[in-house]
C-alpha cells in the first residue's frame, strides 16, 4: 500500500474532507479513562464533533484497514498489552493520517510518542473527573480547526 493510493484508501480520504463533523478517537484500554476523556469536552463541542473510543490497537486497526481515519487521535501507551507507538508507526509513509495526540500518564512516555511521529502530547491525570489538558486545549470548534490545521496547539501554556 505504501507509495500508492488504493481505491478503498482514496475513498477514506474523500469521506475525511468531505463529511460535516470533526472526528475525534481515543484509544486507551482502560474504561475510566474513557470516561474522563469524554467529559474533559465541552458539551458544545462534543455535540458538534464524533467522540468515538476504542479499547484495544486490534479495533482501531480494523477501522484503519477499512479507511477510516479520523481526523484527531489521541493515543495511550500502555494499550491491553501493545503500545501506542504501534499505532503511530501504522501511518508511516500513509498518505493521510490524523493529528496524532500522545496522551499517556507519563511524561516518558508522551515523549517517546512524541518522538516516534505523533504530533504533540496532552498528559494524562489518572482519577480526576476531567483532563485539564484537553479542557484547556479543545475549547471550541475553532481551535479544532486551528490544530487539525496546524498539528499543533495554538494555546500557548500548553506543553511547555
Amino acid at each position: 500500500m505504501r507509495g500508492t493510493i488504493t481505491g478503498s484508501l482514496q475513498e477514506g480520504i474523500d469521506t475525511m474532507r468531505d463529511r460535516m463533523c470533526t472526528q475525534i478517537w481515543f484509544v486507551d484500554d482502560k474504561h475510566a479513562n474513557h470516561d474522563t476523556w469524554r467529559r474533559s469536552f465541552p458539551a458544545a463541542l462534543a455535540a458538534s464533533c464524533e467522540l468515538r473510543s476504542f479499547f484495544s490497537v486490534g479495533q482501531i486497526f480494523v477501522e484503519f484497514e477499512k479507511a477510516n481515519i479520523p481526523d484527531i487521535l489521541f493515543i495511550d501507551f500502555f494499550i491491553d498489552g501493545r503500545l501506542g507507538t504501534e499505532v503511530i508507526r501504522w501511518f508511516t509513509g500513509k498518505p493521510i493520517r490524523p493529528v496524532l495526540i500522545a496522551h499517556s500518564s507519563m511524561n516518558e512516555a508522551n515523549q517517546g510518542m512524541v518522538r516516534e511521529g505523533a504530533d504533540f502530547y496532552l498528559e494524562k491525570i489518572k482519577n480526576v473527573p476531567q483532563t485539564e489538558s484537553i479542557q484547556a486545549a479543545f475549547q471550541t470548534t475553532d481551535d479544532v480547526a486551528s490544530i487539525i490545521q496546524t498539528r499543533t496547539i495554538t494555546r500557548t501554556h500548553l506543553n511547555p
